[in-house]
């Protein structure tokens, strides 16, 4: 599906690939063993906490990355 919607504009898919790719690597064991620590930040586990904002920051990203390719399509 990701073929069709951005057959358009190759250079958009290799964006999304590359976002895709870095948001896996944060996501990875080197990077979960730093977070996993048995301290806690208002109550919540860092490991938690962790995987929270990297969740939140890829979709608030990866919305302003379509949303802008968009808007220069648009001008």
């Amino acid at each position: 599906m990701l073929y069709f919607c951005c057959m358009s504009n190759p250079g958009r898919t290799v964006k999304h690939y590359f976002f895709s790719l870095f948001i896996l690597a944060l996501l990875s064991y080197p990077f979960l063993s730093i977070a996993d620590k048995a301290t806690f930040f208002l109550g919540w586990p860092i490991s938690y906490l962790y995987l929270f904002v990297i969740w939140i920051v890829a979709i608030i990203a990866q919305y302003f990355l379509i949303h802008r390719q968009d808007s220069s399509k648009n001008e």
